[in-house]
């Protein structure tokens, strides 16, 4: 299964930033869990429980997250 990743380097530096980086496995899921529902962030009104291999970053988040050092926001990319 391919994964959705984003990794952020500070040019500067060359060093992660790791508040910015994101994949499903770093969200704790254990392997072969994927598809076991796991709930969206508050903000992503209504919360509910998706399969976690639904999970991307929310693109137009990239920016503000990189320069307020926090993670993305997350949305589901389909619901069932």
């Amino acid at each position: 299964m391919v994964q959705p990743a984003v990794v952020v380097i500070d040019v500067a530096t060359g060093a992660c930033i790791t508040e910015c980086t994101w994949s499903w496995k770093a969200m704790g899921i254990a392997e072969g869990k994927e598809m076991e529902p796991v709930p969206t962030q508050d903000w992503d009104p209504p919360p509910r429980e998706v399969p976690l291999v639904t999970f991307r970053p929310v693109i137009a988040d990239l920016g503000p997250a990189i320069k307020e050092r926090r993670p993305v926001k997350l949305t589901a990319a389909m619901t069932f």
